[in-house]
């Protein structure tokens, strides 16, 4: 009897043992998940802040404010913040205004969760509207998209600066 018990404890340790790798295992795949996903994040929030400049003149303030809203407006509606970023500079390139944006981007997710369509159809549905009512041309392209940019540096470039007006 105590040599069966013996038994099953040697076997019941290894188990425990071959259990605490693979949990240790996991752990450490979470750990490195979670990294990865905040770079992510980190980076999506870096070509939002560079869109909402060029498109909108955004200042820093308004920025942190939209990251602030992206992040709130997450939360409440359960929409990922890398779709809400994306719709969001999506609109903001098309409207350039950044209030605007936001009104447009509550209506969208309004839209989106009334129908069951992607946030990302319809804010292209909404930027095609905005284009045929105002008339003028939209500003296309996907968020995040990788970008293969060459650049030929052949021959001399005159810059031209004007001093008379220093805005």
């Amino acid at each position: 009897n105590a040599s069966k018990i013996s038994e099953f404890g040697k076997k019941a340790a290894a188990a425990f043992a071959v259990a605490a790798a693979a949990a240790a295992a996991y752990g450490v795949k979470l750990a490195v998940d979670g990294v990865k996903s905040a770079i992510e994040d980190e980076q999506a929030q870096l070509r939002l802040a560079a869109a909402l400049k060029t498109a909108t003149g955004a200042t820093n303030a308004q920025i942190t404010a939209t990251e602030d809203y992206i992040r709130k407006t997450q939360l409440a509606t359960g929409v990922t913040d890398n779709d809400l970023r994306a719709s969001f500079q999506r609109l903001s390139v098309s409207t350039k205004d950044v209030t605007k944006s936001q009104d447009l981007l509550n209506l969208a997710i309004d839209i989106s969760k009334g129908t069951g369509k992607e946030l990302g159809t319809v804010v292209e549905a909404m930027v095609k509207q905005l284009k045929e009512d105002t008339g003028r041309p939209i500003q296309t392209g996907r968020f995040g998209a990788d970008m293969q940019v060459e650049l030929i540096n052949d021959g001399p470039v005159t810059i031209i600066i004007d001093t008379k007006n220093k805005e």
